[in-house]
């Protein structure tokens, strides 16, 4: 089994603590996204209504910004710090759409 990075590729993640730490590796990922699967989904779906134009380029471009997959990390730790918190509202969605973006 391989270590998927948090932004869903097919590549396996890297770690700098590989070296000093080999028992840590390989960790399935799957768990953590199971958590966040659903959150992912409302961010997701809200960059697309931000997003949302008349334009047809600005539609394809955000679709390939959701799509292509990358940048999940920082939304990752986001929505997970608000489970680990007991975060119960849903501005994490917006905050998290904001942090994508960046």
């Amino acid at each position: 089994m391989t270590v998927k990075s948090l932004c869903y590729d097919s590549e396996p993640a890297k770690s700098v603590f590989q070296p000093w730490f080999p028992a840590l590796l390989p960790v399935p990922i799957e768990p953590i996204h199971s958590l966040i699967d659903a959150d992912m989904r409302a961010v997701d779906a809200m960059i697309r209504r931000r997003l949302e134009s008349d334009v047809v380029l600005i539609r394809q471009v955000a679709e390939y910004i959701i799509a292509s997959g990358g940048k999940r990390l920082r939304p990752a730790i986001l929505l997970l710090a608000a489970g680990a918190t007991g975060y119960a509202g849903r501005h994490h969605h917006q905050l998290t759409a904001v942090g994508f973006m960046l």
